[in-house]
């Protein structure tokens, strides 16, 4: 909610969420899940004109709606998947859908090899190869080396 009030001020500004929420296999973080979206969906309902949420596998829910966003959010916040695999490709495909001077946030930023749990590569380094793949299309907002990476899409 804080993005929407503070980030997402002109009225044509869009922002977008997804989550697996209730879809996680394991019982005890499902149970806790449902309590999340509800929360999420609660503190969002005044802004449902502004910010979408979703209930699915990000890259399903990317792929599945990849020219149809194509432009659309004016910030695209990234805290999915904190393997390599999964943050690169959350990464890749959200990209083209921020608008040139979109603000794109990933979260966890600092989750890479020795802070996940089966010790692999994660956030850290998929950004790390991100940001270089995309150096010029961006201006740091907030730079790398925190919890969060904030930059501003150029072009």
């Amino acid at each position: 909610a804080w993005m929407a009030e503070h980030v997402l001020k002109h009225p044509d500004s869009r922002g977008l969420g997804i989550d697996f929420w209730d879809l996680d296999p394991a019982p005890v973080r499902r149970g806790h899940a449902v309590l999340w979206e509800k929360s999420a969906r609660e503190r969002l309902a005044p802004h449902a004109g502004k910010v979408e949420l979703f209930k699915g596998d990000s890259k399903e829910v990317l792929t599945s709606h990849a020219e149809e966003w194509r432009e659309r959010f004016d910030i695209v916040y990234i805290d999915g998947d904190h393997h390599y695999a999964g943050a690169m490709t959350d990464s890749v495909l959200s990209w083209p859908m921020a608008k040139p001077g979109a603000v794109v946030v990933w979260d966890d930023a600092k989750m890479g090899a020795g802070r996940t749990h089966d010790r692999k590569p994660g956030v850290q380094e998929a950004l790390a190869d991100f940001l270089k793949e995309y150096a010029g299309q961006y201006d740091f907002i907030v730079r790398p080396g925190l919890r969060q990476v904030w930059v501003r899409k150029t072009s």
